[in-house]
Order: C-alpha cells, then sequence, then structure tokens
C-alpha cells in the first residue's frame, strides 16, 4: 500500500512516538487528537483508579486463575457437544495477558484539564478470543431488537419526520459509566429471555453462554 506520509512526515511521527514526555490520544468526542503533559494525563489515569467503588488493588496476578476456569468451563462445553473441536482451541488458545487500561481525554468539557473516559482495551488479552465467539452468536441477534439503534444516523433518520404530538416533551439523557454501571446478573437473563424467545439455539447452548460466575465484582472478567 502507498505510504501518503512524505518522508519527512514519517520522521516527526516516529520522533513523536519516542517522546516520553508527551502523551497523545484521540479526544472523547470531536475526533481531535489531544497532546498533553504525560504527568497530566498519568494522573487522570491515577485518579480514575484510585476510585474504590469500581476498583480493588488485588495482592497478585489473577490471570493464571482465570485462564484454568476459562479452559474447565470450555472442557465442559465440549464434553456437553456445545462447543466444536475448533471453537474450543480457539476460545484457550488464548494470550494470557492483562486488559490494558487507558482514557480518552474529554476535552469537551475541560481543555485545559480534561477528564478522561477510562477504557479497557482487551484486544489480545485473556478473554479476547472468547468475547468474540459470544459476539459470533449475539451480534446478529441483537440488530433484531425493536430497541436497537445502531448509529446517529439511523437515530436521525427515525425521527426525521415525525408527527409530534402537543402534550409530547423531547429529552435526553446522559447515564456516567453506562457499560461499567450494567448489572451482570440482570444483563445475562435479559440475553437468555432474548434467546429462548427465539429458539434458534439448544436451550443448553443458550445456558452455557449465559451463565454468570459466582465472584465478586471487582474481580468479574
Amino acid at each position: 500500500m502507498k505510504n501518503n506520509l512524505s518522508k519527512k512526515e514519517t520522521e516527526v511521527i516516529k520522533q513523536l512516538q519516542k517522546e516520553k514526555e508527551i502523551t497523545i490520544h484521540p479526544a472523547d468526542k470531536g475526533g481531535a487528537i489531544v497532546i498533553q503533559n504525560t504527568t497530566d494525563y498519568n494522573m487522570e489515569c491515577t485518579r480514575q483508579l484510585s476510585d474504590t467503588n469500581t476498583y480493588k488493588k488485588l495482592k497478585n496476578n489473577p490471570t493464571e486463575q482465570y485462564y484454568s476456569e476459562l479452559k474447565q468451563y470450555c472442557e465442559k462445553g465440549k464434553d456437553l457437544g456445545i462447543l466444536s473441536e475448533s471453537e474450543f482451541k480457539y476460545i484457550v488458545d488464548t494470550p494470557k495477558k492483562l486488559q490494558v487500561l487507558y482514557c480518552l481525554p474529554k476535552v469537551h468539557k475541560n481543555k485545559e484539564n480534561p477528564p478522561g473516559r477510562p477504557i479497557i482495551s482487551g484486544i489480545g488479552s485473556l478473554t479476547s478470543n472468547l468475547s468474540q465467539y459470544i459476539d459470533t452468536l449475539l451480534q446478529p441477534r441483537v440488530k433484531n431488537i425493536k430497541s436497537y439503534i445502531k448509529d446517529t444516523t439511523k437515530v436521525i433518520n427515525t425521527v426525521e419526520n415525525p408527527k409530534f404530538e402537543p402534550h409530547w416533551h423531547i429529552g435526553t439523557l446522559d447515564v456516567q459509566s453506562l457499560y461499567t454501571s450494567i448489572n451482570h446478573q440482570q444483563c445475562t437473563e435479559a440475553i437468555h429471555k432474548l434467546l429462548t424467545k427465539e429458539a434458534k439455539l439448544p436451550s443448553e447452548q443458550i445456558k452455557f453462554i449465559t451463565i454468570v460466575p459466582k465472584r465478586d465484582k471487582y474481580k468479574s472478567i
């Protein structure tokens, strides 16, 4: 593929990648690129992780324990005929590495000292292949839910020519930490109900992919 950057531009990018005093991330909204002092960026990440209502400092790395549990559960699925040999190998043949946390600066809220949106990157981590397996099963079905909205364009097209009643009021909601606030048990119960109603997957497979391990909220993966 032809490089659309000049030699000088390529050299500058390589130099920036080696620069330790600054941190470069895309903004949380708007598509801008944000260059921050690394010290300020690290302080914001530390502030996020200091929230003891959300995070808990562990005494040791639990990856090996989680991998053992993952493998045992998948072996059970294979024995029951829920997972094929290739699916089993794909899920358990996964890197034993932790997810990585980084923050996207919310410059739309504060340009000088932007708060960060914490992102946990699970790509190439312990649950990466498992997540892809679950996504393959759920994504086609989620799109058939009446409340499913693909993106902003879909919203605009839906309400482009609405017939408003005099007593209607337009409003928006902004939920803080939406995804991490979702109760795991209630979420899996909703998925179980959806898959059961659709009746296209065997009941044993539905149970297999919607079971919630009994562990505290800090250790959920």
